[in-house]
């Protein structure tokens, strides 16, 4: 039985290196590339698989690192619409 609770877990925002990440303006392009990296990455895997359901799946799941990247370059602590 797990005797874990919710108290036990810090918040993301009680951590001191993640409210750094978030205030750092290149996190958000350095993130975006990031994702943009794996998209391809699973493209690329797509590509090469010869079963028409888990290439499907695969090309979903890089068009949707595609679109988080785009949202985390779009949205960044720069942006001025903010």
């Amino acid at each position: 039985m797990c005797t874990c609770g919710p108290s036990d877990t810090p918040e993301p925002a009680d951590d001191p290196e993640s409210r750094l990440a978030w205030s750092d303006p290149e996190w958000y392009f350095s993130a975006g590339a990031h994702y943009r990296d794996l998209s391809a990455w699973l493209k690329e895997v797509a590509s090469r698989c010869r079963l028409p359901n888990p290439q499907r799946e695969l090309l979903t799941l890089a068009r949707k690192y595609e679109r988080l990247a785009a949202r985390l370059e779009r949205n960044g602590p720069c942006n001025p619409r903010r």
